[in-house]
């Protein structure tokens, strides 16, 4: 016995449906994520500083805010029209935290650490000891074998960037420049400009004074 043809819009549908509903959902779904993922990577502005946060506080500074507050110091370094600093919140705490958080946590810095796009460093005093056992920070003091946190870190604590922006938050955060010196990284151009951008920063940050918008000759 032949099967009915449809009719009606609705009889139509209504086969159609009956046959092809998975095909059609699973099509749908495809789509739906194609375009959520075109749309992020168009609308996506690239940020020209990264900055990686690690403290034992996870969520304790409003990464967001302080990104966007250390935004209106920089200069415009990819020529997109838009001065961004990105902050990643690598924070974590071995107490209160899930064990698997923490190994995430831990990977990521390490990861960010074997690559060069990131210099500026923020800490507390607890995460110092494990970002700086192998003497991953440059030297800002006076001092060129002490490397405490105070001798290889700028401590925010009193400082005009602080009480005009973040007056409620920790007191002691430290913002450390990666070294070069020794690293597989040392002469290398893109290491290099990469480093002394992040520099240009921690002076802006520490001096909360705007970046020159003129390129340097």
């Amino acid at each position: 016995m032949e099967k009915a043809t449809p009719q009606t819009p609705k009889q139509k549908w209504d086969n159609y449906w009956y046959y092809y509903k998975v095909h059609t959902i699973i099509v749908c779904f495809v789509v739906a994520v194609l375009g959520i993922s075109i749309y992020q990577m168009a609308t996506r502005v690239n940020p020209d500083y990264r900055v990686i946060l690690c403290t034992a506080d996870y969520a304790g500074i409003d990464t967001e805010r302080l990104g966007k507050v250390m935004s209106l110091l920089v200069r415009d370094l990819n020529g997109d029209g838009a001065s961004v600093v990105e902050v990643q919140d690598c924070s974590f705490d071995e107490q209160t935290m899930d064990q698997n958080a923490v190994n995430a946590h831990r990977t990521v810095v390490l990861a960010e650490i074997q690559m060069d796009g990131v210099f500026l460093f923020i800490c507390d005093r607890e995460k110092s000891d494990w970002l700086n056992y192998g003497e991953l920070f440059e030297i800002l003091g006076q001092n060129p074998r002490d490397t405490s946190i105070e001798n290889v870190g700028w401590c925010w604590k009193g400082s005009g960037f602080k009480a005009e922006h973040f007056p409620d938050a920790p007191d002691e955060l430290y913002f450390c420049l990666r070294r070069l010196e020794g690293t597989t990284f040392e002469g290398k151009q893109k290491a290099i400009d990469r480093q002394g951008h992040d520099r240009e920063l921690l002076d802006s940050i520490m001096n909360n004074t705007m970046i020159s918008a003129e390129e340097p000759s």
